[in-house]
């Protein structure tokens, strides 16, 4: 038995020769050609390297060879402490420092489950103090002097109100408790949340004066890295959730989604990836006409 166990690799090994990008350009009035938009969906069989992708992109595990690129920076996993988030959510500690030195590094978010509730909260607060939370993380108190102030925190109000429109949820679900929410709408909670977890670093970071008009800056767009997200729930909950997570990616959101159960995203999908033994067995393009016509409008 112990020259068994001996035998299986370490996590490092678990995937090889890859190289992957990962993203899409939103469609424009001026192009009409084919444009790579919508949730990119990673299947394959139980150990097929699938979720170790994600943690490699999410900042947890660091390649043993080649390098990760976040917008054209590179990231480099740091052996720091793990950030104090939720359960049902898992991020990285490699993204601290380059967030001060580029400007602003949006952060990689896995979301493995549905949120934890704070009832006393409501589902805006909540979202709010998630992006703050971030904040206080992601930085040593020194770095944020003179950094964080009122203006950020409006910031960061904001950012939490556009999340919450963006992925259709109504004000009077945004106004409530997290615990009065549907199935889907907890799940569309949950990714706020991580939306405002990914991008309030960035924010941090924008070069604000007292003559800044908040209403004009242009924000960051998150990553969100789908780990088996909906695989458990009936294909109607992801169904309900399809309008906001899709006007998410439409304003420049990158959505990940690692599951076991593909045809439940197809329709919302612009590529696919097969794994196979820690290697990529297909990688295609799907041409989703219903996608783009929504853009188009």
């Amino acid at each position: 038995m112990q020259k068994l166990f001996s035998s299986v690799p370490k996590r490092e090994y678990a995937v090889h020769n890859i190289n992957l990008s990962f993203g899409h350009v939103p469609f424009s009035s001026t192009s009409q050609n084919g444009t790579n938009f919508g949730v990119t969906i990673i299947d394959g069989r139980s150990a097929s390297g699938k979720s170790t992708i994600l943690r490699l992109l999410a900042g947890l595990d660091s390649p043993a060879e080649g390098r990760l690129f976040i917008n054209g920076n590179e990231v480099k996993v740091e052996d720091a402490p793990r950030r104090d988030i939720p359960s049902w959510m898992k991020v990285g500690s490699s993204f601290a420092s380059s967030s001060i030195q580029t400007g602003g590094l949006v952060q990689p978010v896995i979301i493995e489950g549905k949120p934890d509730f704070v009832s006393s909260k409501t589902v805006l607060e909540r979202m709010y103090h998630m992006g703050r939370d971030a904040v206080q993380h992601n930085f040593k108190k020194q770095d944020l002097e003179g950094k964080y102030d009122d203006e950020r925190d409006r910031l960061l109000q904001k950012l939490a109100l556009e999340f919450a429109k963006l992925l259709q949820l109504t004000e009077e679900q945004y106004s409530g408790s997290p615990s009065d929410l549907s199935p889907s709408g907890q799940f569309l909670f949950g990714i706020a949340c991580a939306c405002m977890v990914s991008v309030a670093p960035s924010v941090t970071v924008l070069d604000l004066n007292d003559s800044t008009n908040i209403q004009s800056i242009s924000l960051p767009c998150p990553i969100l890295l789908f780990d088996e997200l909906f695989d458990s729930e009936h294909s109607t909950t992801l169904d309900k959730c399809k309008a906001g997570i899709t006007n998410l990616i439409q304003s420049g959101g990158v959505v990940v989604s690692v599951t076991h159960r593909p045809l439940y995203f197809m329709n919302m999908a612009s590529r696919r990836i097969t794994m196979s033994g820690g290697k990529v067995l297909a990688d295609i393009k799907i041409d989703n006409v219903e996608n783009q016509s929504k853009t188009r409008n």
